[in-house]
């Protein structure tokens, strides 16, 4: 997962810094990948006045359908690609993800993109 105002600033650094010419970088967040419905908890903890339902089909990741989870951890901190480079050449520091879930969360709130329905109704 990463933030798309880190995508921005990578975007805008690949085209102000010479040491990137020609090069390609992958954007990744320092953390390792989350299955949907531990996206959808993460939700609930940092909105906890709204309701979130917990997505259809498996619950957590099945590895009989959709294999081993992530790909070969290449950096201590567990993200499953190797983002040096985007970190080094770019200068990038990405945001943690749970900033970037309330966040956005927020924004879908605030901008009314979805109706909210209180967890509770006292």
């Amino acid at each position: 997962m990463v933030d798309v105002r880190d995508v921005a600033t990578a975007h805008v650094e690949a085209m102000i810094r010479p040491e990137a010419n020609g090069k390609r970088f992958i954007l990744d967040g320092n953390e390792p990948p989350i299955p949907v419905n531990a996206l959808i908890a993460k939700c609930r903890t940092l909105f906890p006045a709204i309701e979130f339902h917990d997505a259809p089909g498996p619950k957590g990741w099945d590895a009989d359908l959709y294999g081993a989870m992530g790909f070969p951890h290449t950096q201590p901190t567990g993200s499953s690609t190797d983002n040096t480079q985007s970190r080094t050449v770019l200068g990038l520091r990405y945001m943690p993800m749970d900033e970037t879930i309330a966040d956005t969360l927020a924004s879908i709130i605030d901008n009314g993109f979805v109706p909210t329905t209180p967890s509770s109704k006292l």
